[in-house]
């Protein structure tokens, strides 16, 4: 009688966040015909598992909870002292949630890495099965002639994904991955990965992604020609003519597109060269600062914010971040994303690589600009699982590394 082997927790976690690509085109497809979302109930099942999973080996670590609960607390009491100290209302519950799900999104998956259940080598593998995934459930429907496109003219193909911004992020990280495999090993599959991936982001046409896509190209480039002998450095130099040449009329398309959307922004924006980079974002913000002098407490507002009771979205993370939790929040995240890097630096450092760093300081630079990666349940996973990727994956050892220290 054969015997069903029963998973590890490690294979439970690696597929949970594996499939993302698919709960959330399916999530893309139920919501565009309005049916319930099922994708914050996804990620929500998948962390209430991994609270289980920590509870079996004696709860929370302290370097863990204490950093949560703070953050927890200080997120509530800027929501509870805006709406019944200042009289404000809270507009919409969703960011506040969302922001909630990513912070303990972070803090379980940190946390089973100090118990045990995960490492480095586990994250690579979801990040890599999730590439895969990603490069299907977008290529696949597009040579079916199915999906959505984002821009009049059929410009911006995003698949059956709902949100484009959250999936230009999600896919600048996973092309930072790809590109990283690449630097380490050059192979057919690792090279076929990324080739895809950079067709998916140049399907989606946002200017952040293109912008992502050409400064990990030229990263890539540079150092692999100053890091190899002189026949690497040709058959480099040949397969990356050759692709060119082999694609040029799918680029030059995707390109004028692009080029065709970016013009008509200039001309929406009265030719204002920011504006058309921020895609009107400069807007948002001085509505927010209006919103913002409108209400009492001015003072005590810059320092804990609006506490989300607001109409205004800037979509551009860190000065959302800066209007609804304040100069503290602003410091607290930036705090963290120091906290990540510091500690990441031993294993960048054994890349002998800059793809790493770069990648996760791109994706930075996306949050700031374009937003929807700290506020969105999609993008802000991807986000976590690129955090945790740095400060756990050492490429040449497999066993956990103590992140308290």
């Amino acid at each position: 009688m054969f015997r069903i082997k029963q998973p590890t927790i490690e294979q439970i976690i690696i597929v949970l966040f594996s499939i993302l690509p698919i709960v959330d085109s399916v999530n893309g497809i139920l919501i565009t015909n309005g049916l319930p979302s099922i994708g914050t109930v996804y990620k929500l099942f998948t962390l209430g598992l991994l609270f289980v999973f920590s509870l079996r080996k004696g709860g929370i670590y302290k370097s863990v909870i204490l950093p949560l609960l703070l953050a927890t607390m200080y997120i509530i009491f800027s929501i509870f002292a805006n709406m019944y100290f200042l009289s404000g209302e809270l507009i919409n519950a969703n960011y506040p949630i969302k922001l909630f799900f990513n912070i303990l999104t972070v803090a379980m998956l940190i946390n089973c890495i100090h118990a045990g259940y995960i490492n480095g080598n586990s994250l690579y593998k979801i990040l890599n099965i999730s590439t895969w995934l990603m490069i299907f459930v977008i290529l696949v429907p597009y040579v079916l002639g199915l999906g959505y496109t984002i821009y009049y003219g059929d410009i911006g193909y995003k698949g059956f994904f709902y949100s484009n911004n959250e999936l230009s992020a999600a896919l600048i990280i996973l092309f930072y991955f790809s590109l990283y495999r690449l630097s380490r090993k050059i192979g057919i599959p690792q090279i076929l990965q990324l080739l895809c991936i950079m067709v998916c982001v140049l399907l989606l046409n946002t200017k952040s992604g293109m912008a992502a896509c050409l400064l990990g190209g030229v990263l890539f480039v540079l150092e692999y020609l100053l890091r190899r002998d002189t026949k690497y450095k040709g058959l480099v130099i040949l397969a990356i003519l050759l692709g060119l040449y082999v694609t040029k009329d799918f680029i030059i398309s995707q390109v004028q597109g692009f080029m065709t959307r970016q013009t008509y922004l200039h001309d929406l924006y009265g030719g204002s060269i920011l504006d058309t980079i921020l895609s009107g974002r400069t807007f948002h913000i001085e509505n927010a600062w209006e919103e913002m002098q409108a209400g009492s407490a001015l003072l005590l507002r810059l320092l804990i914010g609006n506490g989300f009771c607001s109409e205004t979205l800037v979509e551009m993370d860190f000065i959302d971040i800066f209007f609804y939790l304040g100069t503290f929040g602003v410091i607290g995240l930036t705090a963290f994303l120091v906290w990540v890097f510091v500690k990441s630096i031993p294993n960048f450092k054994k890349d002998h690589t800059l793809v790493r760093p770069v990648g996760f300081l791109t994706t930075i630079g996306f949050a700031f600009l374009a937003g929807h990666v700290f506020f969105m349940a999609t993008a802000g996973c991807y986000f976590v699982l690129m955090c945790c990727f740095c400060l756990a994956y050492h490429p040449d050892r497999t066993e956990n590394i103590d992140m308290t220290r």
